[in-house]
């Protein structure tokens, strides 16, 4: 995160330090034409019904109004703090409120945490309360590049110092002392009606980004693209979809590990494929062997973001280490719940034939397959988590504890224990010596009688 606005006090040996900054957006061309002693940190607006945020940097032609990344402006003893909208609306950040700071993200990819901002401070004598804005480093260089401009950070830095030796030969007998160099401007004066204190106030800037690599020429000979194992050379966007039709690419379905546990994406456990929104989708994919799944090379780069496709390329595997007769976690989850479904017919079955109810599966176990099975096995929300992809070379003690409290939570938790109770209790057994047990102690006396 870089710190492009930002005003606070502090008490250094009780006295006070106050830092201001903004910055500006300019031509890479008038950054030799800045002087520290003609910076003016506070944002300026023209109070129109359509006001125009500027910052004065330096009285040449560029410098007089150039654009601040973060706009402020002041009502009474309060100061807002905010990001340029200009830079909000190009990547279409989306607030969201925290109870410190408001965070904006970027949910089109989705990345999160790409502006923080701390927008009020409010002045007490003699104290300014903290207020910043920070963004992300690579949205801001990205930006930079898109409007072909230069971050130049601007800032004051005031406080109060006792004065020792060394500020009394600046001084030299004088009330103030400036001097300027290249990036700073330094004003030293003594306080009149404090003894032995004087101000220092520092004006300055610092070059964020400059804007060189803006002048470089691309690269033809290096075009982005990935190496995918069983494929030979690398894959551009351009061979992919125009020299490459019908073939297919392999990773791991390690790469799920990302998404499964993300209320922000949706996985599709039978294929391995994932949609985010209406924003991308690794699709036209099939599970293939035990933990592989198989992607349309075409397809994965038509339309999805570049970072997605990178991450997907690093669990690329060799087609040939396959083994397409083994069973993968969605068929085995599969087979489970299918053989689930089995044992509550059997069990409605025998109950009805001894105890004579009329008893429905799903009143024992409390899934009715048919409505399951209709809206798909894996979007149930208790079958789910068990289709969720297993590495077992890094399988841990808690994942292993995991996933039991799932598997628990499938058939343990959905016995129905008030029509068990009541079979139960049609069997013979004394309401005093079962009021204790629940749903599986309560299976376990049917199935034993």
């Amino acid at each position: 995160m870089v710190t492009i606005a930002e005003i606070f006090s502090e008490d250094k040996n009780g006295l006070v330090r106050t830092y201001d900054s903004n910055t500006a957006l300019i031509s890479p061309a008038l950054i030799n034409k800045i002087r520290p002693s003609h910076i003016n940190v506070p944002v300026n607006s023209n109070n129109t019904s359509a006001p125009l945020f500027s910052l004065y940097i330096s009285p040449s032609s560029g410098l007089r109004k150039a654009e601040p990344l973060a706009v402020s402006w002041n009502s009474g003893n309060h100061i807002a703090l905010v990001p340029n909208q200009n830079f909000l609306s190009s990547f279409k950040l989306i607030p969201r409120l925290t109870s410190d700071v408001t965070v904006w993200d970027d949910l089109s990819r989705p990345r999160y945490d790409i502006i923080e901002n701390k927008p009020l401070s409010k002045y007490e004598f003699p104290h300014y309360s903290p207020a910043f804005v920070k963004i992300h480093a690579d949205y801001l260089n990205e930006y930079l590049i898109f409007r072909k401009k230069a971050a130049v950070k601007i800032f004051q830095d005031i406080r109060d110092v006792e004065i020792n030796e060394d500020i009394l030969t600046l001084l030299a007998g004088k009330k103030y002392f400036i001097h300027e160099t290249k990036q700073y401007e330094v004003r030293i004066n003594k306080l009149s009606h404090k003894e032995n204190i004087a101000r220092i106030e520092i004006n300055g800037f610092q070059v964020l980004f400059n804007g060189t690599d803006l002048e470089e020429e691309p690269n033809e000979s290096l075009p982005m693209g990935h190496y995918w194992k069983g494929i030979e050379g690398l894959v551009t966007e351009h061979r992919a979809r125009h020299e490459l039709p019908f073939q297919y690419v392999f990773v791991s379905d390690d790469v799920l590990g990302k998404y499964e546990e993300d209320d922000d994406f949706e996985v599709w456990p039978e294929s391995g494929g994932v949609r985010y929104g209406i924003h991308w989708a690794v699709s036209d994919c099939e599970r293939v062997g035990k933990n592989t799944i198989r992607i349309e090379l075409k397809k994965l780069y038509e339309g999805t973001p570049w970072e997605v496709i990178s991450l997907w390329n690093k669990f690329s595997i060799d087609p040939s280490t396959i083994n397409p007769n083994e069973e993968n976690i969605v068929e085995k989850a599969e087979r489970l719940i299918r053989k689930y479904f089995i044992f509550g017919k059997l069990l409605s079955d025998v109950v009805n034939k001894i105890c004579d109810f009329d008893t429905c599966p799903a009143q024992l176990i409390g899934l009715e397959g048919k409505s399951v099975e209709y809206h798909g096995l894996t979007q149930h929300p208790d079958i789910k988590p068990i289709t969720n992809h297993v590495n077992p070379d890094v399988f841990s003690q808690s994942q292993f504890i995991t996933r039991c409290k799932f598997l628990n939570a499938l058939i343990s938790e959905n016995l129905q224990e008030r029509q068990l109770r009541k079979v139960v209790q049609k069997l013979g057994f004394p309401d005093d010596e079962i009021k204790s047990f629940r749903s599986l102690k309560l299976l376990d006396l049917v199935l034993l009688n």
